[in-house]
């Protein structure tokens, strides 16, 4: 149905928004059922570096949150022993982040969920038709990106 409704740019782009749909509520519904995090938290935790701190400041550059959602995000994770934050000593208006243990092992339990996922979907792929799909992705960009048409 998606094929015949256009071009196959057009059929491509709308498979791969409903794939990312599925794949979205999928991995919603795994993190809360199974480590009681949203997909902002995990995503939080998956972007902190499990044995070091790292700055609220440089955190937040790598996630699609502002700084309040992110402080609060946080207090949250502090209040549940997931994290502590600091003082930066190299600069007193940081505030430093780091996984308790608790945390880092939350954050390879869902890590680990993760990849359950992506690979359960995956599953209909080899391993080199996953290569050519990533080859295939690389080569799509948004207008005025690079590449023309």
């Amino acid at each position: 149905m998606i094929k015949a409704s256009g071009p196959p740019q057009i059929a491509a782009w709308r498979l791969m928004l409903e794939t990312h749909a599925d794949l979205m509520e999928r991995f919603e519904v795994v993190f809360r059922d199974s480590h009681g995090l949203s997909l902002t938290e995990f995503d939080t935790l998956i972007n902190m570096p499990p044995d070091t701190p790292i700055r609220h400041r440089d955190l937040v550059q790598s996630l699609v949150v502002t700084r309040s959602a992110l402080s609060r995000l946080l207090r949250r994770f502090e209040e549940r022993g997931i994290v502590t934050q600091t003082a930066d000593v190299d600069d007193q208006r940081g505030i430093r982040v780091a996984l308790t243990p608790e945390g880092v092992e939350l954050r390879e339990a869902a890590a680990k969920s993760n990849a359950e996922v992506i690979f359960s979907a995956f599953s209909g792929l080899t391993v080199e038709e996953a290569d050519t799909l990533y080859e295939l992705v690389s080569k799509i960009r948004p207008e005025g990106a690079g590449t023309e048409s």
